[in-house]
């Protein structure tokens, strides 16, 4: 037999590819749907993306927290959201204390762990290796999220490189659409500034295999830590901002008991809070310049806030572009008018079609007598990213509590609310959760 007859005898021996046409007037119609409405659609992958320390592991864990409880405002809302998170970044216990912090009901929510072939149970989850299996225990638990933090960590190689990247993002993007689920990626900013659309580090190609790409940044001048939605294509909030605070919550132990450390100070989480719409944005924080910083640039601020000031005053609820305009005309740049917006913490609201943003002032509320004051309220993160939609929830019976006389005296804030657990649903003993962590019951799967 001839080398040309073994290759031919080979190559025939393999299974074909077969292709066909589809006729998509037999096709079913299928609306987007939402996991999260306006951030996270199903059966494709957002990526949260933004420098370290800038909040954004803690807005998608408020997101875990919101869904297990059902108040995610989308497709399951009333319903729990089940949620898995892979993830490297914390202790199996650290991740629990923050989930629990942010109001979580934990039967729904699962760690995913891999053991390599030596026994190890801590090895790094890989993408694409391990989506095998991470669509096995998916299928069995029923989930309706995965969340994948960081990105970076879990796959091999260039990440500079499209094949890098499309070797990971295609597979992901096939196992939302298998599990009908929707896929979030944590994901770094590079190092410097520029348009928001080429922030996220490694390959442009993340964000062409993304459908969702949301932006955090924190600006270390106004203090305000800002969500930016980059990419929307399954709805029109492309542009639009939010403002975030990550608030020290009470950190909690097994039973429900204050922590403290080894000098006597009360150990706390971090939980992020939406607090509405925000002028400023993520791509102008990032492309600040030293030089813009100046004393000049800062007189400049100060003499846009006094007239944005005297201007939303005079005419509340004016349009930004608008106000931009009539700045200009009096030699006030948009971008001082954008970072006295920032000072002022103005108000935007989008409305109409096209989507016209609206600017006004702040309501100031009334002080808080020092009577009153109590530890921060656990907020989870709105659910819907326009300012009609907006949705916060407070007093979450699990996890809201004040300060009495002592750090002995717990009580949930929520109790004054009728109907709010004050005992353990299961053995009826006091309790900050509406099901104490020692009689937590098995995740209901299927």
């Amino acid at each position: 037999m001839s080398p040309c007859e073994c290759i031919s005898e080979t190559v025939a021996d393999k299974p074909r590819r077969r292709a066909s046409l589809v006729d998509l007037s037999t096709v079913a119609f299928e609306r987007p749907e939402w996991v999260k409405r306006g951030w996270f659609p199903a059966k494709v992958a957002t990526m949260v993306s933004g420098r370290g320390g800038t909040g954004k592991s803690s807005l998608t864990l408020a997101d875990i927290a919101a869904g297990s409880r059902g108040e995610l405002h989308g497709r399951s809302y009333g319903k729990p959201v089940r949620t898995i998170l892979v993830t490297v970044e914390d202790s199996k216990g650290m991740q629990k204390a923050r989930l629990r912090a942010a109001g979580a009901d934990l039967r729904y929510v699962r760690l995913f762990e891999v053991e390599d072939a030596d026994g190890n149970p801590d090895a790094i989850p890989a993408i694409p290796g391990d989506l095998p299996e991470l669509e096995r225990l998916a299928k069995e638990f029923g989930a309706d999220m995965i969340v994948v933090d960081p990105l970076s960590s879990m796959v091999h190689g260039d990440m500079n490189k499209v094949e890098t990247i499309r070797k990971a993002l295609d597979p992901l993007a096939k196992l939302a659409r298998s599990l009908n689920a929707a896929v979030v990626i944590v994901h770094h900013h590079k190092k410097g500034g520029g348009a928001g659309n080429d922030l996220a580090s490694g390959s442009h190609s993340i964000r062409d295999a993304i459908r969702s790409s949301l932006l955090v940044a924190h600006d270390p001048e106004s203090g305000e830590r800002v969500i930016t939605f980059d990419k929307s294509n399954y709805g029109p909030y492309e542009g639009q901002s939010y403002a975030f605070e990550l608030r020290s919550v009470p950190m909690l132990d097994d039973d429900g008991a204050l922590v403290f450390d080894e000098e006597g100070t009360q150990e706390t989480v971090a939980v992020a809070v939406v607090t509405g719409p925000s002028s400023l944005s993520v791509e102008a924080i990032v492309n600040r310049t030293p030089e813009s910083d100046g004393v000049d640039a800062q007189s400049s601020v100060g003499e846009a806030q006094d007239w944005l000031e005297d201007e939303l005053t005079r005419e509340p609820g004016s349009a930004r572009k608008a106000i931009v305009k009539a700045a200009q005309a009096v030699g006030i740049s948009e971008h001082a008018i954008k970072r006295a917006a920032a000072k002022l913490k103005v108000v935007s609201k989008s409305e109409g079609f096209p989507r016209t943003a609206h600017w006004s002032l702040p309501t100031v509320s009334a002080p808080t007598p020092a009577s009153a004051l109590t530890v921060p309220t656990v907020l989870t993160v709105p659910t819907a990213p326009t300012g009609g939609d907006l949705h916060v929830y407070e007093n979450h019976p699990a996890q809201s509590v004040q300060l009495a006389q002592s750090a002995q005296s717990v009580q949930p804030l929520g109790s004054a609310l009728a109907g709010a657990p004050t005992v353990c649903e299961v053995c009826g003993e006091p309790s900050v959760f509406r099901i104490h962590p020692t009689c937590e019951q098995p995740a209901l799967v299927g």
